[in-house]
């Protein structure tokens, strides 16, 4: 009878534990877990960069991001001379999430190796209150320049040989209508096939620096300076045979006064016509080696060592 009791008490303090432990299980499957409670959201709301944020990076101005969720990218155009490194972004995000890099924080973003226009990029991640995770890749385009400017025109005497006779540098009016470059050169010089050497900012430049170009005395030559986004902006390139190429001696004499050539014995003036001695001075061209040559007939007593001549040329 005792042993039937004992197995009784057993049986019902089993049947006691089962139900505590089946009201636990009810009880957890009852209340809900924590965790379900936390949110899931990690999106970027807006993307912005702050041009009084960033006042040394060339924005010009605040430049709001285009946030696409289908594809996690937020896509941004700047100025073409925008700076990249240390941008500080501002970025709004779901609420109780984080986001990496900060909001506020100094971002580089990195080339991306061949992009035409150029492109930088830098990967943010968002992450929500869960412990989810995001990526958001952004993507900053840089502008094509507008620049289109010809800064330097010079004709160089030795990659035009035989053409002109020295480095003849172009004046550049840029506040004319068009703009104009002007070059003066000798009247002796050979206009055709030279060779500007041009100094550009701008993508291209026609015809091309270096190019051999038929020039028109005193008549103008369009070159058309093309900027990276497409505008164009045309140079008038003139000429001018404006310099004399005369460079000869017309006339050469030593004269005997009180001021000139004093107590060097010179006993008259070597273009004395009263005495007739005009062909004291001979004055001869060499047209095959571009010299001349110029002959003095003087006393033989004379000192001809220190004789001051009297000349006249022509330039």
């Amino acid at each position: 009878m005792k042993t039937f009791s004992l197995v009784k008490s057993i049986i019902f303090s089993f049947v006691l534990l089962f139900a505590f432990f089946s009201s636990c299980i009810k009880e957890k499957k009852i209340d809900p877990d924590l965790s379900s409670n936390l949110s899931s959201e990690n999106k970027i709301i807006s993307f912005e960069l702050i041009n009084s944020d960033n006042g040394d990076k060339n924005l010009r101005g605040d430049i709001p991001g285009i946030v696409v969720d289908s594809d996690f990218t937020v896509s941004l155009k700047v100025p073409s001379d925008a700076i990249f490194e240390g941008l500080k972004v501002k970025v709004v995000i779901s609420e109780n999430a984080s986001v990496s890099p900060k909001s506020g924080s100094e971002v580089t973003f990195d080339l991306v190796s061949g992009s035409t226009p150029e492109v930088y990029i830098k990967v943010f991640k968002v992450t929500a209150q869960d412990g989810s995770v995001q990526n958001y890749t952004v993507n900053i385009t840089k502008s094509l320049s507008s620049d289109r400017s010809i800064t330097s025109f010079v004709l160089e005497k030795s990659k035009n040989e035989g053409k002109i006779f020295a480095d003849r540098i172009g004046f550049i009016d840029e506040n004319a209508t068009p703009p104009t470059v002007t070059l003066q050169v000798s009247d002796a010089a050979t206009l055709d096939q030279l060779k500007p050497t041009i100094i550009k900012s701008g993508n291209s430049i026609s015809p091309d620096n270096e190019a051999a170009v038929s020039f028109t005395n005193n008549s103008a030559t369009d070159y058309k300076v093309t900027s990276g986004d497409g505008q164009e902006k045309t140079y008038k390139v003139t000429v001018i045979q404006s310099l004399s190429s005369d460079n000869k001696i017309s006339e050469f004499k030593f004269t005997k006064d009180t001021n000139s050539n004093t107590g060097l014995l010179l006993t008259r003036s070597s273009t004395d016509t009263g005495e007739g001695r005009t062909g004291d001075v001979i004055i001869s061209d060499n047209e095959n080696t571009n010299t001349q040559t110029v002959s003095v007939k003087a006393s033989t007593a004379a000192d001809v060592a220190a004789l001051i001549p009297t000349n006249n040329y022509t330039r």
